[in-house]
């Protein structure tokens, strides 16, 4: 994807040539592969709709108006959706300033769109009663699903998160999780309760043959085995 103007190592200035630039950058800059793939995921979609409809690829001419035809291809989607294009293709000509090619943003008057603020519903105690009652704990794995659910009610953690816990990293004694491979590359302890406690060191009552453990330091707290059918949904 990068091509050299010539042979001093200057990278072009073309569009396509600056985004593969910059996804080089976000890599070396140690971000995570699922934000560089995100961003390369936009910018080869702005790339796209910008050859599709005609516009300059040479950044320095594109101007507001060129942006504006960008973003109306999105008009009909999520203001999620539509907050995160406007929202990563904006860095990149961040970058490309700050970078030295380009001198002004022509996205400086641009505004993006607001997104509603969302009141997050909690599950009810009910809700959460019928979660846990589709885990049979008498089972290798119902007991590992029902210290899934525990511990992503009780400690708020992400479910990619959840998913990299080791066991080394799990203090049933002091009732702490280590994160190691949290969102952006950060590190964090996490406490957990008396019965998520009890929950998870109920699946060190099984067999060492049993799927739901395993004595390995770097195992993970919550293996792949098949799963259990839990009914209707909640």
């Amino acid at each position: 994807m990068l091509r050299r103007r010539n042979g001093n190592g200057r990278h072009d200035k073309s569009l396509e040539g600056l985004i593969g630039l910059y996804l080089l950058r976000c890599q070396v800059e140690g971000k995570s592969p699922n934000t560089t793939h995100a961003y390369a995921e936009t910018l080869r979609r702005f790339l796209h709709i910008t050859r599709e409809e005609g516009l300059p690829e040479d950044v320095a001419r594109i101007e507001p108006t060129h942006l504006y035809t960008y973003l109306g291809r999105f008009t009909c989607l999520s203001a999620e959706t539509c907050h995160r294009y406007f929202r990563e293709v904006r860095c990149f000509f961040n970058w490309l300033v700050a970078a030295g090619h380009l001198r002004e943003n022509p996205f400086r008057s641009l505004h993006n769109v607001r997104l509603p603020q969302r009141i997050v519903r909690p599950f009810s105690p009910e809700e959460v009663a019928r979660l846990l009652a589709c885990c049979e704990p008498a089972t290798a794995v119902g007991a590992r699903d029902r210290a899934i659910l525990l511990v992503l009610l009780d400690t708020g953690v992400r479910c990619s998160e959840l998913v990299q816990l080791t066991l080394d990293g799990l203090d049933l004694e002091a009732g702490r999780l280590n994160v190691l491979h949290a969102k952006g590359n950060k590190q964090r302890v996490v406490p957990f309760a008396l019965r998520c406690r009890e929950a998870k060191g109920t699946i060190w009552g099984f067999g060492a043959g049993s799927p739901a453990r395993s004595t390995s330091p770097q195992a993970a707290i919550a293996p792949c085995v098949p799963a259990s059918p839990c009914g209707p949904t909640v």
